[in-house]
């Protein structure tokens, strides 16, 4: 009987070493040997970045934090489209990875086209660095042995550039019809005015915008302006008859901040052309009750202009004065009247 015992015991001792060294192989392999990367640690860390499908987000933010002369730190955060608080860019000292655990994570991301490399400063760090340009090309070299799909688009500033859609170059440069390029913008969510008076699209994106433009940030957006077809009852035959074939049309509307002016492109959906290319100092933000005489209640603009201090009725009393330096120059980018 004790020979029995002993066997059985001997027998579970094995069992159990066996089991032991499986488990150890298991574990090993959810290592990057290449890099010794923990990938189990970083799904626990960053679980919403693992197995994804499809393109569920709009890209992915790497924000990049300097602890000491060689250290960095890294936090990522999905893509959206606004910029994200300084409570959740410091909310993400608490899972730091290395430079090497985020390209692990960067590598195996279903979405690789549209990743924004984004220098901060956090609290959390006491060594002193200033993010300019020499300090972006820094930190895009550490990130250069990456592929070229991973990296795609580098921040080029210290705080979260805000892009209104990552496909909106795309979609600026694409040739189509009015109401197919209506369709495509309301399709991918972007700003989109109509008739010159409504915001029917991406009012929230428009808002996101002019408040990071606000603090100096640098920003880009796109607004699509349609016009639909003449109303015959609002105007002369002979005007109908000589300007129906102009409508419907929808312009394209680039606008990119630098930090310090800002670069609006215009073109007409249906054509590769340019229609007009220029630069201003500011974006204002006119709100207001309209006069009585108005078909509308309430009036909403957002207008580049090259002062600060102008009005909104500064504006229309230039666009209506028939005196030559009355006018002043602007581009209504958005409005929103009801």
């Amino acid at each position: 009987m004790r020979k029995i015992i002993t066997v059985l015991l001997v027998i579970c001792m094995l069992m159990t070493l066996a089991s032991c060294a499986h488990q150890k192989s298991v574990s090993a392999n959810k290592i990057d040997t290449s890099t010794g990367v923990d990938m189990e640690k970083l799904q626990e860390l960053y679980p919403e970045f693992f197995n994804l499908k499809g393109d569920p987000f709009k890209g992915v933010e790497v924000y990049v934090w300097q602890m000491s002369e060689d250290s960095y730190s890294c936090g990522l955060m999905l893509g959206t489209n606004r910029s994200k608080t300084d409570e959740e860019i410091w909310d993400l000292t608490k899972k730091t990875l290395t430079i090497d655990e985020a390209k692990a994570i960067l590598d195996q991301c279903a979405n690789k086209d549209e990743v924004f490399i984004i220098p901060v400063i956090q609290p959390i760090s006491s060594y002193s660095y200033t993010i300019d340009e020499e300090y972006v090309k820094k930190v895009q070299a550490l990130f250069s042995d990456s592929s070229p799909a991973i990296v795609s688009t580098l921040a080029s500033y210290g705080t979260p550039v805000y892009v209104s859609n990552p496909k909106m170059d795309e979609l600026f440069n694409t040739v189509c019809s009015a109401d197919e390029a209506l369709k495509k913008a309301k399709e991918e969510g972007m700003v989109v005015v109509e008739d010159a008076i409504t915001c029917t699209s991406g009012k929230e994106d428009m808002e996101s915008f002019y408040a990071t433009v606000s603090e100096g940030n640098a920003a880009s957006i796109l607004i699509a302006q349609y016009h639909g077809p003449l109303d015959k009852s609002h105007m002369s035959n002979e005007l109908y008859e000589q300007e129906k074939d102009n409508y419907p049309v929808l312009y394209f509307y680039l606008v990119e901040f630098d930090g310090k002016q800002f670069t609006t492109k215009v073109r007409d959906s249906s054509s590769e052309k340019i229609e007009s290319e220029k630069t201003f100092t500011y974006l204002n933000h006119y709100t207001g009750d309209a006069p009585k005489t108005a078909l509308i209640a309430k009036y909403e603009y957002y207008v580049l202009v090259n002062s600060k201090d102008v009005t909104w009725e500064d504006i229309e009393k230039g666009m209506f004065s028939s005196q030559l330096g009355d006018f002043i120059d602007h581009t209504t980018i958005c409005s929103d009247c009801k």
